[in-house]
């Protein structure tokens, strides 16, 4: 498996998906250390300017910055990780390439699972580019501890994880895991509020039992999002419920679709 995951990143190379991912993320990262500067005033305080205007304290500059990439990284770049990965999780299907692989004795489940990690560790590094080096910084710049902040990233990477499992599924072609991705996250937020949002429309009882269990089985992107930035600001999580939900649907999304691959005839 470590061979089909070496190879997986070294295409996200050569197809420069991968690349102009992590260039992005070099962009993101080098636009927020750029522009603020770190004065220390004679009483020990640190204050924050930008264009030779005051921002504040560091502290709450800082804070606040931490809110902003947790924000993009929760909505946008999911949306962006998902086009990055779509092709890594279709190109193994391809004739020529499954059948170099299968003739090496490679077990299916094997290449299916190390595209889906290497596509999850390509967004990791893109991750870690584009908020893990900011935090740092400004860690070391600063003072103020990232734990939380790294933890909430944590929890992006999970809502990460499932929606590239969910699109895992659609095999087809690339255009197909790209739109599962879109509807997903179109459809998160809504489900999680259908009570408010859908059940004053649709009053049949088996309509509203389908759309519950449409929000119980599918990825909680949004409220994971949520939960990050709750945690964040707060530092508790007050419900595990989108964790262990999602966690239970990639295991789930990620057998079937490791079976499917395996009875798929070539």
């Amino acid at each position: 498996m470590r061979t089909v995951l070496w190879h997986t990143l070294r295409e996200s190379y050569n197809r420069r998906m991968g690349l102009v991912l992590l260039i992005i993320s070099v962009m993101v990262a080098g636009t927020y250390l750029w522009f603020p500067r770190f004065v220390t005033r004679p009483d020990g305080s640190i204050v924050v300017y930008i264009s030779e205007k005051l921002q504040g304290d560091a502290a709450g500059y800082v804070k606040t910055l931490f809110v902003n990439l947790l924000q993009l990284s929760g909505t946008l770049w999911l949306m962006v990780g998902a086009f990055a990965a779509a092709p890594l999780l279709t190109t193994h299907m391809e004739k020529g390439w499954v059948d170099l692989m299968l003739s090496k004795g490679v077990p299916r489940w094997q290449v299916f699972l190390g595209r889906w990690l290497g596509a999850l560790i390509l967004f990791i590094a893109s991750m870690a580019l584009m908020s893990g080096i900011p935090a740092l910084y400004f860690w070391a710049r600063t003072g103020v501890t990232p734990g939380r902040f790294f933890a909430a990233i944590g929890v992006i990477v999970l809502s990460f994880a499932a929606l590239l499992a969910l699109i895992s599924m659609a095999h087809a072609s690339q255009a197909i895991p790209i739109m599962f991705a879109i509807l997903c996250m179109s459809l998160a937020p809504v489900l999680a509020m259908r009570e408010h949002m859908l059940y004053d429309m649709i009053k049949a009882k088996w309509a509203q039992w389908l759309i519950d269990w449409a929000y119980r089985i599918l990825p909680k992107t949004s409220e994971l999002s949520q939960m990050a930035r709750a945690y964040l600001n707060t530092g508790t999580i007050k419900e595990w419920w989108p964790v262990w939900s999602s966690g239970l649907f990639i295991l789930g999304a990620l057998a079937l679709t490791a079976w499917l691959f395996h009875r798929k005839s070539y």
